[in-house]
């Protein structure tokens, strides 16, 4: 197993554990604080991984085929002493130390990424950043690889291993020449510009 997979095999094992504790999908959603399709994704892509499924379906709940079985005991070993390492650190004083590793789209490097961080080193003055730029896909595929801790990215994802926060909204802007028919109208709807059929919209690639 190249080692990407296998950090992402560790970031999904979380999710495993607890649905393989509660058998229930829904049940294990509600404790992880997640969407339901996003356990079920987390599943599905823990079996990709592994080459075999770790799950199986058995009426309204599910069950651990062989190899989710065998998995369990060291998945369960593996959290509890994450568990153990945080708590270490956090009564430690260990907290604000370390370094982040964060990706994010370009577009989001001018203000908000400098922005975000100084507010952060205000509180933590000790940890550093380990910063990498580029497309939104680029962002989330660093994160479900592990090669960052943290994605920025425009438009909420739905994110395997990990969950997602909104941290602002921005608003959207159409620029029309004067004579346009939608110009001093203060706002416009999408489907009103695509109704008109013959703008051509200039937007942002992310």
């Amino acid at each position: 197993m190249m080692q990407s997979d296998f950090r992402a095999v560790v970031r999904l094992l979380p999710v495993f554990v607890v649905v393989a504790e509660v058998g229930q999908v829904t049940t294990a959603a509600a404790v992880l604080g997640m969407p339901q399709p996003t356990v079920s994704r987390a599943l599905s892509r823990l079996g990709v991984l592994l080459g075999t499924p770790v799950v199986e379906r058995e009426g309204r709940g599910i069950t651990l085929t062989a190899a989710g079985r065998a998995l369990l005991p060291f998945a369960q070993e593996g959290v509890a002493a994450l568990e153990r390492g945080v708590d270490t650190v956090t009564r430690s004083g260990l907290v604000g130390h370390g370094t982040v590793g964060m990706s994010f789209q370009t577009l989001l490097g001018e203000t908000v990424v400098p922005a975000l961080i100084r507010r952060f080193r205000d509180r933590f003055p000790g940890v550093r950043f380990e910063l990498s730029q580029g497309s939104r896909q680029k962002a989330l595929d660093d994160f479900e690889a592990g090669r960052c801790s943290v994605a920025l990215v425009a438009s909420p994802p739905e994110v395997t291993g990990g969950s997602s926060t909104v941290l602002y909204d921005e608003p959207l802007v159409v620029a029309v020449h004067r004579s346009h028919p939608a110009a001093g109208s203060g706002s416009v709807s999408v489907e009103s510009l695509a109704a008109g059929g013959h703008d051509d919209l200039i937007v942002l690639k992310t």
